[in-house]
């Protein structure tokens, strides 16, 4: 049997889709066959499916297109993905014990833990869980450790990360869908875009990862080598682009161009204050100090909203880097602002090598399935007669980015389980209306 899966990435200014074999032999577990993005998205506003009608009439010809790239055979299924973002979806940090009774830890072990953790966890009669995810594990009060297989304790703590969405948000996704096409699995922004994205390294040692897009702005928060947590601000880059309209009297459509060629971020104002520009075969006049002040306000705003979703994340003290990504992340001197602002170095990423040439636009729907893949490893196809080794097993490490910053040196290494110290007294909720609180791994550490 060959599985496939089919990845849609419902975006504000576009959809993208991706359609692959499940295959171990590829670093990150797909191989693609087939890319394919929609230049506008029709129907979707800030990750939400306003108008099923026009939604599913571009989905429907994205599925369409991706479908003929699959064989027809009686061995072959396929799988669907998308995502939610915006405020359609809330994360919660969860921890859970149980006495292990100085027996050694197997893989049942963590499966009896994290089921009792999930069914412990209350969501309402709207909501949806969508993934538990384990991010750690204290060994009789140790530092946390990634996997505990084969050690010995008496106690066995887990930490967790819970992806809840609304029911409804959902629901649309499913309508817009073809009525031969069932969703199997949802996933969250930042967390699928970040898996392919973000290295390795970068996962151990701390960092933001900052995805923004044009109608949403995606914040996972990664160290100890797993996404710790994450949030969803519900306004984008588009917000800059609607500031430069009606701040220079034009057109969204060329604010869009405005901002895209001739927008900086940075502190420097232009020499010539007053030029000409041909903007879409139009002469237009621009104050190019007026442009960069009305730039530089609103992603300073941006700026201090993804500051403030790190500082009640309670974790800012293990981010060592941020990185940016989405079509924000193009703006001139962004990379630049955010050290400034935050103090911490920041750099855009870069998207990595996959089976067939991929821009950025195509990270986030390669990381569903990239996860989707990791989840489901019984899919893979049958590799007992190949040679080739698996790459899947590795981590897969994305193309080295070039750096816009000073990149901090990478955090020590954790202690071994052995070494007992006080960890985790606290597990904080939900903190404001929009950004929900993580877990203080170490309250020594102070902001």
């Amino acid at each position: 049997m060959e599985n496939y899966v089919i990845a849609l990435d419902l975006g504000t200014s576009s959809t993208s889709i991706i359609a692959g074999l499940i295959d171990a032999r590829e670093p990150y577990g797909v191989k693609v066959i087939h890319q394919e993005t929609a230049p506008q998205s029709l129907g979707i506003k800030r990750g939400s499916i306003y108008n099923a009608g026009e939604a599913q009439k571009m989905i429907n010809n994205l599925i369409m297109g991706a479908e003929r790239k699959i064989k027809k055979s009686p061995q072959v299924k396929k799988w669907y993905i998308a995502n939610v973002s915006g405020l359609n979806y809330r994360c919660e940090n969860h921890r859970y014990d149980m006495n292990t009774s100085s027996q050694t830890i197997t893989e049942v072990t963590l499966n009896m833990l994290k089921n009792e953790a999930q069914n412990r966890t209350v969501i309402s009669m709207d909501e949806e869980m969508l993934r538990f995810v384990p991010t750690g594990y204290s060994l009789d009060s140790a530092p946390i450790i990634n996997n505990p297989v084969d050690y010995i304790a008496n106690k066995t703590e887990g930490f967790f990360l819970a992806y809840i969405a609304s029911k409804e948000a959902i629901n649309n996704i499913n309508q817009a869908m073809p009525k031969t096409s069932k969703l199997n699995k949802v996933y969250t922004a930042a967390s699928a875009k970040s898996a392919v994205l973000l290295s390795s390294e970068d996962k151990k040692s701390g960092v933001a990862f900052v995805d923004l897009g044009a109608g949403t702005t995606n914040i996972a928060i990664a160290f100890k080598g797993a996404i710790q947590y994450e949030v969803s601000i519900p306004f984008g880059s588009n917000a800059i682009t609607t500031d430069i309209a009606q701040g220079m009297e034009m057109s969204e459509e060329k604010a869009e161009v405005l901002k895209k060629a001739y927008g900086l971020a940075a502190e420097k104002m232009n020499n010539d204050r007053i030029v000409r520009l041909n903007i879409d075969e139009e002469d237009v006049e621009c104050d190019m100090n007026r442009l960069d002040f009305i730039i530089r306000a609103r992603a300073e705003e941006i700026i201090s909203y993804v500051d403030s979703a790190i500082m009640q994340s309670r974790n800012r003290s293990y981010v060592k880097n941020i990185v940016l990504a989405g079509g924000g992340a193009e703006l001139k001197g962004i990379a630049d602002l955010f050290t400034e602002k935050t103090g911490i170095p920041t750099r855009v990423a870069v998207m990595p090598k996959t089976s067939i040439d991929a821009t950025e636009d195509l990270a986030l729907a390669m990381g569903m399935a990239s996860i989707f893949a990791r989840e489901n490893k019984s899919l893979f196809i049958d590799n007992k007669e190949s040679n080739t080794p698996s790459l899947f097993d590795q981590d897969p490490q994305p193309v080295q980015p070039k750096v816009d910053a000073p990149v901090a040196e990478t955090a020590p290494q954790e202690d071994k389980a052995e070494k007992k110290s006080s960890f985790l007294k606290q597990l904080i909720g939900k903190v404001g209306d929009m950004i929900n609180d993580g877990p203080d791994f170490n309250e020594e550490k102070k902001d």
